[in-house]
């Protein structure tokens, strides 16, 4: 899989063109972000891998995304600490207002660092954006979630079990000098029918710009999810190759 990804980031180098942003005959991004933190010391050493690929679609009133991403760690005493993999494609429809707009999503996760084995998440939402420039936004949605999933709780006991979620999520954007981009979400998922069932999810990533295919990336990405009461902190630091088509 590593040797995939690092195809992928190879090809995306050698073949983007010179668009650094979408417009009128511009409607395609595909990105490849490689990440991840090394640490080495006279006894232990441990490392972070985290890759993902992304593919936006962006027409006048329709935008789909597409995510995948795969984290991969080992501690210093060689134990494994994350195999985390997640796919999640969405879509936004704007009205004839730019503000507000409507969205569709499917999401797949599985993760060992928060003992999930499968999870498999659709649903339906709205969202609003609460301060709209064109560069920098702030936005703010909730939606209903249909879940099923199965995880491991305490004492390795497995659990299978289905479940209706509300998702309130906060996005925000902003950009400084073209060049500098800082980016930050904050996701609560409770069940809306058991109590002490909820997923967190909370993120921040920096991007500077060197070239219209290439950024320096460093991001922090915390995770919570109430039933099996596992949670993981993730910082790390790399590069996004991007092209637009």
């Amino acid at each position: 899989m590593l040797k995939s990804l690092f195809s992928v980031g190879i090809f995306l180098l050698f073949s983007t063109n010179t668009f650094a942003q979408f417009s009128d005959s511009v409607h395609n991004q595909l990105s490849f972000t490689g990440t991840g933190n090394y640490s080495k010391t006279n006894t232990a050493k441990t490392y972070l891998l985290n890759n993902s690929l992304a593919y936006k679609l962006r027409l006048k009133k329709i935008e789909l995304n597409s995510v995948n991403g795969w984290i991969y760690g080992s501690s210093g005493d060689g134990g494994l600490t994350n195999n985390d993999f997640t796919s999640t494609m969405d879509f936004n429809i704007r009205k004839n207002t730019h503000r507000l707009y409507y969205w569709g999503l499917l999401n797949y996760t599985t993760s060992y660092s928060l003992k999930i084995r499968n999870q498999f998440q659709t649903g339906l939402g709205a969202a609003y954006k609460l301060w709209d420039e064109k560069t920098n936004w702030l936005n703010v949605s909730d939606g209903i979630l249909f879940e099923t999933s199965s995880i491991t709780q305490s004492d390795s006991v497995q659990v299978n079990y289905s479940t209706i979620r509300n998702s309130l999520r906060l996005l925000f954007h902003y950009q400084i000098n073209k060049s500098i981009t800082f980016d930050a979400n904050g996701m609560y998922q409770p069940s809306l029918e058991y109590g002490g069932d909820y997923l967190v999810n909370a993120g921040a990533k920096v991007s500077i710009q060197l070239k219209s295919w290439l950024n320096l990336t460093s991001s922090l990405t915390y995770n919570k999810i109430g039933r099996t009461q596992k949670e993981n902190l993730i910082v790390a630091y790399g590069v996004t190759l991007n092209n637009f088509f």
